[in-house]
């Protein structure tokens, strides 16, 4: 089997496989956010069924390209595989903790939030719109359109859709800096 990604827009074809471990993992972190969001209350995660579609689309691409490796691992010519890792979930927290993500959305998109109870609303920058539609819990650190989009998700997932990243780990590397130059503000 060879890689078939294009040469343009890299696939998980294309990452190492301890890359590919890596993602897996930050994408097993993000749902297990959410989904503790959603157990701890529900009624404020409206976006959590499209968000968790979302990361097990990724999930199972990846592991679709490790399955493959696992098949063939053995032969001559594969090569090692990687051992001794260690997870990243402290890292994650700790970038989550570091954006507060009221702030970020004002600050790379044209979208300004007012308080509205617990959450913030304003209008969505992902669509046209006159009515708001974007909301943001900041205690959570999760977002949600309610409007034309119904996107949703945290941090990572509003970093990528903004800056147009493709791969979770290099939505990690991007805001790295950025929760370092900053704490949380609640």
């Amino acid at each position: 089997m060879h890689c078939t990604a294009h040469p343009l827009r890299p696939g998980y074809r294309d990452m190492g496989t301890a890359h590919l471990i890596e993602e897996a993992e930050c994408w097993g972190w993000d749902l297990a956010s959410l989904e503790a969001a959603a157990a701890a209350d529900p009624a404020s995660v409206n976006f959590f069924p499209e968000s968790r579609d979302f990361i097990h689309h990724k999930l199972t691409e990846i592991n679709t390209v490790l399955e493959e490796r696992r098949n063939v691992r053995g032969s001559v010519w594969a090569p090692k595989w990687p051992t001794n890792r260690t997870s990243r979930k402290i890292e994650l927290e700790l970038i989550k903790q570091g954006v507060d993500l009221v702030e970020f959305v004002q600050r790379v998109t044209p979208t300004r939030l007012r308080r509205a109870g617990r959450q913030w609303v304003g209008l969505c920058p992902f669509h046209q719109e006159r009515t708001p539609s974007f909301y943001v819990d900041q205690a959570k650190g999760l977002w949600h359109c309610k409007g034309a989009c119904q996107r949703g998700g945290d941090i990572f997932t509003f970093a990528m859709l903004v800056f147009n990243i493709t791969e979770f780990r290099d939505a990690v590397t991007f805001l790295s800096p950025i929760a370092g130059a900053g704490g949380h503000n609640g």
